[in-house]
């Protein structure tokens, strides 16, 4: 595989993007951001991965194979996650260390809300298991990686791919 220069500048470009989107948002309402981080930055994420399918296909003359087209942007999209999850790591663990605490409150805060739903005894291990846990620790950090790569990531290389390339047309005498 021929990783193109396009797919690493467009993957570096994301991953810069959302860390300034995360950085951002983490500082100026942190709730919001932990409430709905998955979102806000997914929006950025995908029109980027449309940007890197459409500067590809044009620099290879408008016409790409689903295939190349894939595998550019799984690239750019491994690129930028593992980017924004190396600074999340960061982030939860030396810059904004009190994003721990306000993410379980909010756990914990959603999981009470349940109650009726799962039963007392259920909610009551989850929340013995949220406040013992490291939610941002290096192991965590990598699975995080992991999932964000394979669901969205792979998923959204898949649907651009699929929508942006095109076949030379076969020519019949």
């Amino acid at each position: 595989m021929n990783i193109d220069r396009i797919a690493v500048n467009n993957g570096v470009f994301s991953g810069v993007v959302l860390i300034t989107f995360t950085l951002v948002l983490s500082f100026v309402n942190p709730e919001v951001f932990l409430k709905s981080k998955s979102f806000l930055l997914l929006i950025p994420f995908v029109l980027i991965l449309i940007k890197n399918a459409s500067d590809i296909r044009r620099e290879a003359g408008g016409y790409i194979e689903y295939k190349t087209l894939f595998l550019q942007g799984f690239v750019c999209a491994a690129i930028a996650v593992f980017m924004c999850s190396c600074f999340e790591f960061l982030l939860f663990n030396y810059i904004y260390p009190e994003l721990e605490d306000i993410y379980k409150r909010i756990s914990i805060e959603a999981l009470e809300h349940g109650k009726t739903m799962f039963g007392e005894e259920f909610i009551e291990d989850k929340i013995a298991l949220i406040e013992n846990q490291k939610p941002y620790s290096l192991t965590a950090i990598f699975s995080l990686f992991i999932w964000r790569l394979v669901a969205p990531g792979a998923l959204f290389a898949f649907i651009t791919a699929a929508i942006m390339k095109k076949s030379k047309p076969t020519i019949k005498s």
